[in-house]
């Protein structure tokens, strides 16, 4: 049967998990209505990402209506999918799972071997170990209660950068917030993949990231049974950063939190003390209420 016109793309399947900054190859197929490949295919077709970026963003020629093309995606989450367009005609892969990769372990340098000393005359004063390196992995958080949580973090972004790490949790706006204070030197970009325990979230399903009260760019977040895991991008210098857990239906007047819910307090507090006054006045007999015409 000959092909019919482009009608859409065709991915192979993509194999899980990928590795964010590690090429790998993609290869796409060109299909008419029918589903028959449209051999006399030729074109470039644009590709994106549904999390973070792809380079390149072009795919190599086709050729006899297929196409291959090392790619490379930057953000690491699961459900990634990639997009091939041309024009209106589109085509989508399957879903997979990109890693961070890890963080090779230096080879220790071998001791070299001591040449004895003949009939030494003083006891050699013993080496003292050195102390040990503390975790660079983990931050400490304070819960409103006094509690410690540890968050653990991986990405360029070490525990020696994150300071003044909380985590608030508001009963009126159903919300609950980690901020913390980031730093870094100056023209350098910083990413982090945050690992949350849900136990210590006491409200809110949907981490949103701010950094100085503006939405950080590729961000992220997956989750399992236990834990959330939130990713975004930063420029360093110093900042303060807000993972914002609320419900799907929270409107975006809900990221002032803690103002609302002061606001809302103080507004029943005042309708409560009114409405005691007036009751009381009305049952003291003879005491009636001045006439507002005199």
């Amino acid at each position: 049967m000959t092909a019919a016109g482009l009608d859409h793309f065709a991915f192979s399947a993509i194999s899980s998990p990928q590795t964010a900054g590690t090429a790998f190859s993609i290869t796409v197929t060109a299909k008419d209505a029918y589903n028959n490949t449209v051999t006399g295919y030729i074109g470039t077709p644009s590709l994106t990402v549904s999390a973070g970026s792809i380079s390149p963003g072009v795919m190599n020629a086709f050729v006899g209506g297929v196409g291959s093309t090392s790619v490379t995606v930057t953000i690491a989450g699961s459900g990634v999918t990639i997009t091939a367009t041309d024009g209106s005609h589109t085509g989508t892969s399957n879903s997979f799972t990109v890693t961070i990769a890890p963080t090779p372990t230096p080879t220790a340098t071998p001791n070299p071997t001591p040449t004895p000393t003949p009939k030494p005359t003083t006891t050699p004063t013993p080496t003292p170990s050195p102390t040990p390196t503390p975790s660079a992995t983990n931050v400490t958080a304070t819960t409103g209660s006094g509690a410690t949580v540890d968050l653990a973090i991986r990405g360029n972004v070490t525990s020696s950068q994150i300071s003044n790490a909380t985590i608030t949790s508001y009963q009126p706006t159903k919300t609950t917030i980690v901020s913390f204070t980031i730093t870094g030197s100056n023209g350098t970009a910083g990413f982090s993949n945050m690992t949350i325990p849900k136990t210590a979230i006491s409200y809110g399903t949907s981490p949103v990231v701010y950094i100085d009260d503006q939405q950080a760019p590729n961000q992220g977040y997956t989750q399992d049974a236990n834990d959330f895991y939130v990713w975004y991008t930063t420029s360093f210098s110093t900042h303060q950063v807000s993972i914002q857990f609320v419900v799907p239906s929270t409107s975006p007047a809900s990221s002032l939190g803690p103002v609302l819910a002061v606001v809302t307090t103080v507004a029943e507090i005042i309708l409560i003390f009114t409405v005691i006054a007036v009751k009381r006045l009305r049952q003291k007999p003879g005491n009636a209420l001045p006439n507002p015409e005199n």
